[in-house]
């Protein structure tokens, strides 16, 4: 998998964005472009992605 690394400005909003939804839900941000390939591999094993139409 290849994927370029998110600006840390971007991730800080995306966390901030995600710290106001009304949920009982947990989300964890990662950016995999900086995760070492095993645990890439074993987080994308129960992902989905959200820009699949």
């Amino acid at each position: 998998m290849s994927c370029s690394s998110i600006a840390g400005a971007i991730l800080a909003r995306i966390q901030e964005e995600l710290e106001t939804l009304r949920t009982l839900r947990l989300f964890d941000v990662v950016d995999f472009a900086r995760a070492d390939e095993t645990f890439r591999s074993v987080a994308l094993r129960g992902s989905e992605p959200l820009n699949d139409p």
